[in-house]
């Protein structure tokens, strides 16, 4: 305190000498003076600087809220615009809720019109169903009185006839529908007399004396057997249901063999205790089968045929012209101690067999016999096509076979389109017992093979250089004509010889293989489509591997 005092005092008697000029006042000189005053200044300069510091700081605040006064005038100049926009949608909202409040009353008034009109037709519904109720009473007195007119009209129709002997040149008098008429138990009055009968596929017309004509589709009639009809040429049909009524048909054209056969159902023959055979050959070579066979896919099952001393085995023994269509035969059992011996038909002449399989069974020639033909599907060939036709039966046999037809006699032969997955076996040591996948052996007549395949096996017994073919048994530039032919790896040549002679002409050995087999469909359908059928890839796993390809009728 007492030396600041004495600096202040100091420094007070140095200004007054530097005012009045006084170079030496008090004894201090000018460096005193100057020291003196320097001493002075220095907290005040601080002081100065200090404040200088202080002055930059808040006009550096002040700078700084100017900015922040700048943002918060933009900031609420942009919220007022949100808050005009959002007034202006709260107005729009508010229109649009007071429209809304408008259609829900409308909506409101609809509905409690709508309930109004519910319970309106509730009543009407109780009124209808109170009539329903009273019209199914009526029906139900109707439905009696029509049962009662249909027994009358089926009476004289002749519909009691279609349930019996089918003999429509007997007379027949009142029965109900549902009874086997005869004509001893009607009365005598209101006979009738069919006085024609014509046949259209599955559509029979008859017309009677007196009464217009009536028109049927079989297939709708139950508890039939058969219907054996004329058509207006007077040939015979038979419209098979059952095995009594398909062996109705066998025993009938034995002696009319030129009756019709047209399958309505699956059927299956059983075979008695103590009886080789369940089925008797039709046709002979000096009176053979002329009819037509349709099957209409259905398969018949176990046939079993074995006759005595017959020299043409099959269903059919010897066909002449005629068709088989549409058929299957599974688990078929063919011997023969004779001559030629086939699934269908022992022999063929200028017949069409038409998209028909052996599903399975065995062919067996028992005899020791030269000159014995065995095939799948035909035993001999004088002609003939035959398309779409598969064999999965096993062929024995001592001499000549082929698993679709086992020799080719004479005419034109055209095997189209069919395959063999059964196994040919040809037993015999002697020169011209061949075996083929297709066909067995030919006798210098034309034949056209294509678009056929085999996986089935084929041996022969080895003899004189003989060689099996997956195709045929034996091949002739000069009378076959094969093309788009395949057959699986497991054989070595497309047609066997005699001598040791081979050839593939037209024949395409393949590797089991799903995609070469689709390959192969493609350039075999090339010779099967122009019939109607076509080959396509087998799906089903079980079966593929023996049968890699199946054929399907074309309907588009």
């Amino acid at each position: 305190m007492k030396k600041t005092l004495s600096l202040t005092l100091m420094t007070l008697l140095l200004c007054v000498c530097m005012v009045f000029g006084l170079t030496a006042c008090g004894g201090f000189t000018q460096d005193d003076i100057d020291n003196a005053v320097n001493e002075a200044k220095a907290p005040l300069n601080e002081q100065i600087a200090a404040l200088e510091a202080d002055i930059a700081e808040k006009e550096a605040k002040i700078a700084a809220l100017e900015g922040e006064k700048t943002a918060l005038a933009t900031e609420k100049t942009e919220l007022l615009e949100d808050i005009e926009e959002i007034e202006a949608k709260l107005t729009a909202l508010e229109t649009e809720k007071t429209e809304l409040l408008e259609d829900i009353e409308e909506i409101e008034a609809k509905l409690t019109a709508l309930e109004t009109e519910k319970a309106t037709l509730k009543e009407e519904i109780a009124a209808l169903e109170e009539e329903i109720a009273s019209l199914t009473s009526r029906v139900g007195a109707l439905e009696s009185e029509k049962a009662e007119l249909i027994r009358r009209i089926n009476c004289l129709e002749g519909d009691h006839a279609w349930r019996t002997s089918y003999d429509w040149s007997d007379d027949y008098s009142d029965c109900t529908a549902t009874q086997d008429c005869t004509r001893t138990t009607c009365d005598a009055e209101n006979k009738l007399t069919a006085t024609s009968i014509t046949v259209s596929g599955t559509t029979l017309t008859a017309t009677f004396d007196g009464v217009d004509s009536t028109t049927i589709d079989i297939t709708t009639i139950e508890n039939v057997d058969y219907i054996a009809a004329s058509d207006s040429s007077g040939k015979v049909s038979y419209f098979t249901y059952t095995e009594a009524g398909l062996l109705s048909w066998n025993t009938y054209a034995q002696t009319n063999t030129a009756t019709n056969l047209v399958l309505l159902d699956d059927i299956t023959l059983t075979l008695a205790d103590g009886v080789t055979s369940n089925w008797m050959p039709l046709g002979n070579y000096s009176t053979p089968y002329t009819g037509t066979i349709e099957g209409n896919g259905h398969t018949i099952y176990n046939m079993t045929i074995a006759p005595e001393n017959s020299d043409y085995v099959g269903m059919i023994g010897w066909m002449s012209g005629g068709s088989i269509k549409n058929l299957y035969l599974a688990n078929v059992n063919v011997t023969s101690n004779n001559a030629y011996c086939g699934s269908f038909a022992g022999n063929i002449a200028g017949t069409l067999i038409e998209n028909c399989g052996v599903k399975s069974g065995t062919i067996r020639q028992t005899s020791t016999g030269n000159v014995r033909f065995a095939g799948g599907i035909v035993g001999q060939a004088n002609g003939g096509t035959i398309v779409a036709c598969y064999n999965a039966a096993s062929i024995v046999n001592r001499y000549t076979s082929g698993g679709i037809v086992g020799y080719h006699n004479s005419s034109e032969l055209n095997i189209i389109g069919c395959y063999n997955i059964g196994s040919v076996q040809v037993t015999g040591e002697n020169w011209g017992y061949t075996a083929g996948g297709i066909l067995g052996n030919f006798n210098s007549t034309t034949h056209y093979i294509k678009g056929c395949y085999n996986t089935g096996s084929v041996t022969s017994a080895e003899y004189d250089g003989q060689i099996p073919g997956a195709i045929g048994g034996k091949y002739s530039s000069s009378y076959t004509q094969s093309a788009y032919n395949y057959y699986s790896s497991d054989h070595s040549y497309g047609f066997g010889q005699t001598s040791g002679s081979t050839s593939n002409e037209g024949c395409t050995k393949i590797i089991n293989t799903a995609s070469a087999w689709a390959a192969a469909a493609t350039e075999m359908n090339k010779a099967l489509e122009s019939y109607g059928y076509r080959y396509v890839v087998n799906t089903d796993t079980a079966t593929s591997s023996t049968e890699p390809l199946i054929i399907e009728k074309i309907t588009e």
